[in-house]
């Protein structure tokens, strides 16, 4: 079987894996350190999940494009979130009553 038809294959697994990684731990949104441990956490997970596919794949690389991607697509999918929470505190007034003002990322209060 082709790398490429393998890739068709992981992908639907993947969307209709009910235990495909879901990343549940809070974020500090104004705390950029956080944010970015946040994504490196991600990438963990990403990375741990894929694992059990690699030995479907001919090519290594290619598997390890495939992971880059979904690597990718998570961490998007988490700063948007985190991007839209930070919006919605500040729109709501919310940033400065927990302490944060205008250009404070770095999570201190």
């Amino acid at each position: 079987m082709s790398d490429i038809t393998t890739i068709f294959q992981v992908n639907r697994e993947i969307r209709e894996d009910k235990n495909r990684p879901v990343f549940a731990r809070e974020i500090k949104v104004f705390d950029e350190v956080d944010s970015e441990i946040a994504l490196y956490e991600a990438d963990h997970q990403i990375d741990e999940y894929m694992e059990k596919f690699r030995s479907r794949f001919n090519d290594p690389k290619v598997f390890e494009t495939l992971v880059d991607l979904y690597r990718v697509k998570y961490r998007r999918e988490i700063k948007g979130f985190a991007d839209a929470a930070r919006d919605l505190f500040r729109e709501s007034g919310l940033d400065r009553e927990y302490g944060y003002e205008d250009g404070d990322d770095d999570g201190n209060v």
